[in-house]
């Protein structure tokens, strides 16, 4: 919960300007998202979070204010432990593969993406969907007296995207 506000500033800035990974990838919001993979280990609580402490330009934990280019951006640091905490997306495709497979209904049926299809199905206020979370935020303003959720990660899910 105390990392709620550095998880919105990076869905936002995701949103706004998608990241090249340093070994090409790109880092979306959906894709940050999935680092809820870590949450599942002993340790996965503390890896997030001390993956959270200083996401942005500058060591910064949240966006410079004013927009000045010292802590605008995501750190190379920031962007090279998040490909790292992922590499099972590229490594090994046959995990995502059988994990998909568990999900299916019956021999011979297809999971038609069962993660992507629950996701969807959610529709526009859906906590998992980064771009409503931060829209609907926006909409209440500063004059809220609600404390605003962060986007929520997803977990050992595949999806299509």
């Amino acid at each position: 919960p105390g990392d709620a506000a550095i998880v919105r500033a990076v869905c936002a800035e995701l949103l706004a300007r998608p990241a090249q990974l340093p070994g090409g990838g790109t880092l979306t919001a959906r894709r940050f998202q999935m680092l809820g993979l870590l949450l599942g280990s002993g340790t996965g609580f503390e890896a997030l979070h001390q993956l959270l402490e200083a996401p942005f330009k500058g060591g910064r934990p949240l966006p410079a204010p004013g927009g000045g280019a010292l802590g605008t951006g995501l750190s190379a640091e920031f962007l090279r432990d998040v490909e790292s905490r992922q590499s099972a997306f590229e490594t090994n495709p046959i995990y995502w593969l059988m994990h998909e497979s568990i999900y299916a209904e019956g021999p011979r049926q297809p999971t038609g993406w069962a993660a992507g299809r629950v996701h969807d199905s959610l529709g526009p206020a859906s906590p998992w969907d980064a771009a409503a979370v931060l829209a609907a935020e926006a909409q209440a303003g500063a004059a809220s007296d609600v404390v605003p959720e962060a986007p929520y990660f997803t977990g050992e899910m595949v999806f299509d995207w």
